[in-house]
């Protein structure tokens, strides 16, 4: 999905600084829903849908997993300014570049699926 979508903005010629932010909302979307929605290896089905409308790129994804802990997504961490990359503690830095990088970040549970959609401000070339 990650390499699809870049590649999908770089086709549209889409700046390549925006591409790099939707690579990084996009992946750490996914790896939150791999590591949290379907934990110890279980498997299922993750959908992504993707629309634009006048400079701004509305991304959906859906899955089946296991919900966020009380039905919100978490604030997140910046990364302490005294603290060496290897010394860097596990968890919580995602949130903090997602929630940078995009607008109307919103999820809702219904009826067992997860739904997380937010919107990247991008420019084409």
């Amino acid at each position: 999905m990650l390499s699809e979508l870049h590649d999908t903005l770089l086709q549209k010629n889409v700046a390549e600084s925006d591409v790099e932010n939707a690579d990084i909302v996009l992946g750490e979307a996914l790896n939150n829903i791999v590591e949290h929605a379907y934990p110890d290896g279980k498997s299922g089905d993750i959908k992504l849908q993707y629309t634009v409308d006048a400079g701004f790129h509305t991304i959906t994804i859906t899955d089946n997993g296991l919900a966020m802990p009380d039905l919100t997504p978490p604030e997140g961490a910046a990364k302490p300014d005294d603290c060496a990359f290897e010394e860097l503690p596990e968890g919580g830095f995602g949130w903090f570049m997602i929630r940078a990088l995009t607008q109307n970040l919103s999820y809702q549970r219904h009826e067992g699926t997860n739904r997380l959609q937010f919107i990247l401000s991008i420019e084409d070339n």
